[in-house]
Parts: structure tokens; sequence; C-alpha cells
């Protein structure tokens, strides 16, 4: 005879509640398994990212040591001149001391000690004006201007005759910003630079001649010493 009161297991209510907790713990154990897998892998990649890095900065910038060698390197085994937007190389300069001196107008003293004459290597052009023609030589002409009264005054727009039968005006542009007004109690001093279209050598000038002009204001009409053109030779032969 059988026992009526005896249930079926998977009536019984425990039986269903111990079997949703092993799926819960099963489940939370298989994800936290899954998610330290995924977060080692992170941090390997992480980690084999941050070499290769690394290794390519190191990369970079002894390549970049050495670029900036090699730059230095040739810089220093050639010398240039800029003329323009064009960078002219020299084959040979020549400096020439001078101890020219004028204080002959308005209490203003202007003083030539310098002049450099280079031969370029080559021939050259300036790429932003055509009109400029051809470049053989290069002059600069250092003065050195002390007014005791406001004027003006124009070396950077002066006329330069050469021995060999030449007639240049200033480069404005390549020469110092150092004329124009200057007013009473200024040392200004500068480079008036001219171009060249035929130079021999950087010796073969022996001579040159500069005329360029200068003024003041004034309220006096009987003042005829306002406006002076300076005629200025130098001997470059000795």
């Amino acid at each position: 005879m059988r026992n009526k009161n005896k249930k079926i297991w998977y009536k019984t209510w425990w039986v269903w509640v111990i079997a949703i907790v092993i799926a819960m713990t099963s489940t939370v154990s298989a994800k936290s398994y899954h998610d330290y897998l995924v977060s080692e892998n992170s941090n390997s990649e992480t980690l084999s990212a941050s070499s290769t890095n690394t290794n390519s900065t190191d990369t970079t910038s002894d390549t970049e040591t050495e670029s900036t060698d090699d730059y230095d390197e040739e810089s220093s085994d050639s010398d240039t001149i800029e003329i323009g937007s064009t960078d002219v190389d020299i084959s040979d300069s020549q400096e020439y001391s001078t101890d020219y001196s004028d204080n002959s107008w308005a209490g203003t003293t202007v003083k030539i000690d310098k002049v450099t004459v280079y031969k370029t290597d080559g021939e050259y052009a300036d790429k932003d004006d055509d009109s400029k023609g051809k470049l053989n030589g290069i002059v600069k002409v250092h003065f050195i201007i002390q007014p005791s009264r406001d004027i003006s005054i124009y070396p950077t727009q002066a006329t330069l005759n050469t021995d060999d039968g030449q007639q240049i005006d200033a480069d404005t542009y390549d020469s110092d910003d150092f004329d124009g007004d200057v007013n009473k109690g200024t040392d200004a001093e500068g480079n008036a630079v001219f171009q060249l279209p035929q130079l021999e050598s950087a010796s073969s000038l022996k001579n040159i001649r500069l005329k360029f002009d200068a003024d003041y204001d004034t309220d006096d009409y009987d003042d005829d010493n306002d406006f002076h053109t300076y005629d200025v030779s130098i001997d470059l032969a000795n």
C-alpha cells in the first residue's frame, strides 16, 4: 500500500530554491571569470603599445638629432648671405677698414668705418624681382651717424660708383634700418647694401664713390643749408 503523503521531488519548493541559487552562483562566477580574462588581455595590449611607442619615440629622437647635426655641419661648411629671398653662396670676401669722417654739415658727423666686398659663388638673380638683373658681387658699407640736431639722412638710398665703371642704387630692402629721421643725440649705425652685376674678385675694387642726401626742417627762408648732398670717395687700395 503506497504512502499518499510522499511528494514527488520536483514538486517540492525547496528543491527549486536550491536549483535557482546554484544557477545564479554559476552565472556570477562565469561572468567574473570572463571580466578577469578581458582585463588581463587589455593590460597586456596596453603594455605592448607603451613599449612600442617608447621605442618609436627613441628612434624618432635619434633621427631628429642626427638630422640637426647634419644640418649644422653643412651650414658651417658654406658661407652664405641672404639677399631678398635668395641665399647667395659666397666664394670670397674682403673687408676694408676706413677712417672716413665728415662733420661739415649741420653739426652732423657721418663716419664710414668699414667696407666689405663679397664675391658670389656663381651668378644669381633675385627670384622676387627680375628687374634687378644678375648678381656677381655685394658691397656693404657701414655708416655711423651722429647728429647735433634733428635731421633726415638717407645712406640706404645712396648711389654707388665703382672704379670698374658700374653705377648701382642701394638695395634699400636688404640694407639695415638705421637712417631716415635721426634725432639729435642719436648714434645711428648700420649697413647700406649694394648688389654688383659684375665683380672679378673680392679684392678687385680699388675705389668706390657714394652719393646720398640729407636735410632738416627749418622756418628760416634764408637758410640755404637745410639740404645737403654727401659725395664720398673711399680708397680701398690702402
